[in-house]
């Protein structure tokens, strides 16, 4: 029946009831036509039928000629047209005696789209094979589960797209735009169980390859479910404690495969031709990538390496060089093509109601060249330690490559900001993963990173980036903003982490940037920092380089520090070195830089202003600087062309080249054993008795 609630059906004669039933289309205002006007109405719809069915031939005939020969047969019967009662009386017995459906059923009733209110209304009609039909909903008019319908004489069962009517045939769903929604399938979305529904509609999306767009309502994720196209959700996402592990977890083509290799740390070529054009993270818990135990208070699991593997269509690795050589006979987790179809993910709400601490992976990708986007969470309840759940993250990038994620808003994602862990975004066993303009505040975690190579942050404020361990390659936290607890935390791996552009504006504790230890080997490439604002004044570390001893096989190498174009307050410490063997870090251009450095560090300073020299037991060269302190206290210095004011006490081994001196130079102590010389090149190397200073060509203007 026709969706159309303007006309008086009450007064309706049987000939516009059968005009309404096979033509809803016709002007909305017809019970006001006459019978005739209404049939003449009908032949230009027969036309239209004709010209947009493209209906040809032998079959346009005979619908023009059906029609024509009603249209004689009324001329006939008449032998003046100007009758109008009588016209109107037969057109009307024609339909009830069953004539006029004789002469034109046969012919339009397969182009004519019947209208039905709901499901149960479309199933109790009696409806001819090809027919074509539009729901207004599933369950009522208007609920979102509109859908259009052809009917078939078929026999199929246990298909979620298609209907079985009470005459026996069968309404098979109409997909167009190649998109699909749930309430379509007969979903509710109130909040209530629609789990089966779910998993039922993207199995038949994942099929058939259709999108899934769904436009409001309340989706309770009590449910796991494989996606493997792209799907938008613009409704509230609920997560509570009946919420699983995993909900869409959007998966590769392919299967997982074993296979024998050999990764050696040289290796730029693979010669096996299963990974040609391959993603995949080769496992092997073998003794050989054993790392050991974590030091952890809570995790003191064994760990295994794990690293990212890409290889292109040549065998060349696409990937970081091998940390560890290893031969042995892999598992190679989220095996895929590197030019696997990736899906678009859109949102969307999420509303979270948890009393156990810990997220589950809202979405966990897997799949290749895929993009996540346009999310909000809201958090109205969070649980605390004490019933806590495992701490996966709410998007999970997982065994995948070329992934964005972007405009991901979570703020207040706990309930304290030092101990809950909750993580937000992490990435696990992944290669090129873009996350941008995210906003994670408040909480413990936010960001966590285990095995992987190439991951980047743009334009991102969290309380923190945290790699766990295994990081390769190179990971940048550009233009972002470090809040809460306020940390970036990197494990053992090798590669460069770059942090561009980095605003600080909330507490942080013990350090800014650390190395972490927890299998007592550090990261060993190279940490490089450069153009930060530093907002409030803690006395902590910018960078903390922790201890690290020999594992296995595994390489301890120390890492090296490049500091650029810093512009820190001066109670903050640059670096600081709790390992027990020598480090190297540079310092170059700039602002108010306070040594204090701490640990064996080999510390180099170009074009800077130096505003403090204190507690320092390192090795320092100074190149082209402004020093301006009231007391320098120097173990070790080596200057060339750097301007020394105010009261400098040089404690120490110091070698000053082409260097100028505005203040009093104090004395070294008597009883040490160290000598000072400065110097106009180092071709002048007159050194002083104990406890004296001596002045070469220095130009040192020395004031009495």
């Amino acid at each position: 029946m026709s969706d159309n609630i303007n006309f008086d059906y009450k007064n309706l004669s049987p000939f516009k009831w059968f005009v309404l039933e096979n033509f809803p289309f016709i002007e909305a205002d017809f019970d006001a036509l006459t019978e005739w006007q209404l049939f003449c109405k009908l032949g230009k719809e027969i036309n239209k039928i004709i010209d947009s069915q493209n209906i040809v031939g032998e079959q346009a005939e005979n619908l023009t000629n059906a029609f024509i020969d009603l249209q004689n047969y009324i001329n006939n019967y008449f032998d003046n047209l100007d009758v109008q009662e009588e016209i109107n009386n037969k057109l009307n017995e024609m339909v009830e005696d069953g004539t006029l459906d004789n002469l034109l059923s046969k012919y339009i009733n397969n182009n004519i789209l019947r209208i039905y209110e709901n499901i149960d209304s479309l199933k109790k009609d009696n409806l001819p094979e090809n027919s074509k039909v539009k729901t207004l909903g599933f369950y009522s008019a208007n609920d979102g589960g509109n859908a259009y319908y052809i009917i078939k004489n078929t026999n199929i069962l246990n298909k979620i797209n298609i209907i079985t009517l009470n005459n026996g045939l069968q309404a098979h769903l109409i997909v167009e735009n190649n998109t699909i929604n749930y309430k379509m399938f007969g979903a509710k979305l109130n909040g209530t169980d629609d789990s089966l529904i779910i998993k039922q509609v993207h199995d038949f999306a994942n099929e058939n390859n259709f999108d899934i767009v769904q436009n409001g309502g309340d989706l309770k994720c009590n449910f796991t479910t494989t996606v493997k196209t792209n799907l938008k959700l613009n409704c509230n996402i609920l997560i509570d404690d009946e919420t699983p592990d995993i909900v869409f977890d959007v998966i590769h083509d392919l299967e997982e495969i074993e296979t024998p290799l050999n990764l050696r740390d040289d290796l730029q070529i693979i010669d096996n031709v299963l990974l040609f054009n391959k993603f995949c993270c080769p496992i092997s818990d073998d003794d050989t990538s054993k790392i050991g135990n974590r030091n952890n208070p809570i995790d003191k699991s064994i760990y295994y390496h794990k690293q990212p593997l890409a290889v292109n269509n040549a065998g060349e690795i696409l990937t970081s060089s091998q940390f560890i050589p290893h031969s042995a006979t892999f598992h190679l987790l989220g095996y895929s093509n590197l030019n696997e179809k990736g899906v678009i993910i859109e949102g969307g709400k999420i509303i979270v109601n948890l009393s156990k601490i810990g997220f589950p992976s809202l979405f966990r990708l897997w799949r290749n060249n895929s993009i996540i986007k346009n999310f909000d969470v809201i958090f109205q309840d969070f649980g605390n330690k004490e019933n806590g759940r495992y701490p996966y993250s709410l998007f999970l990038s997982w065994a995948g490559c070329h992934q964005i994620f972007d405009n991901i808003t979570a703020i207040n994602n706990a309930l304290n900001d030092n101990d809950d862990y909750s993580y937000i975004f992490s990435a696990r066993y992944a290669w090129n993963i873009l996350i941008e303009n995210c906003s994670f505040s408040q909480g413990w975690g936010n960001i966590a990173l285990f095995w992987t190579d190439g991951i980047t942050f743009k334009n991102c404020t969290s309380n923190r980036f945290d790699n766990h361990y295994g990081s390769f390659g190179n990971l940048s936290i550009l233009d972002c903003i470090l809040t809460g607890i306020g940390k970036i935390r990197i494990g053992y791996g090798n590669g460069q982490l770059l942090i561009d552009n980095l605003k600080i504006n909330k507490k942080n504790y013990d350090a800014i940037i650390e190395t972490r230890n927890d299998f007592n080997i550090i990261f060993q490439g190279t940490i490089k920092v450069q153009n930060i604002t530093d907002i409030e004044d803690y006395t902590v570390s910018l960078v903390d380089i922790a201890n690290s001893e020999k594992v296995n096989d595994f390489p301890n190498v120390l890492p090296t520090t490049i500091i650029s174009n810093v512009n820190l307050l001066a109670q903050r410490r640059y670096i600081r070195s709790r390992n027990n063997n020598r480090i190297q870090c540079f310092i170059n251009n700039c602002q108010n830089v306070p040594i204090r450095s701490e640990g064996d560090i080999e510390l180099y300073v170009n074009n800077c202003r130096i505003v403090n020299i204190i507690e320092n037991s390192s090795r320092i060269w100074l190149t082209a600087c402004e020093v301006a302190t009231d007391n320098m206290n120097l173990n070790r210095l080596y200057a060339k062309s750097t301007e020394f004011r105010y009261n400098i006490i040089f404690n120490g081994l110091s070698l000053l080249l082409a260097c100028h001196l505005t203040a009093q130079c104090s004395s070294i102590t008597n009883n040490s054993n160290e000598t000072v010389t400065i110097a106009n090149s180092y071709s002048d190397n007159t050194l002083t008795k104990n406890g004296t200073i001596e002045v070469n060509n220095c130009n040192p203007n020395i004031p009495e």
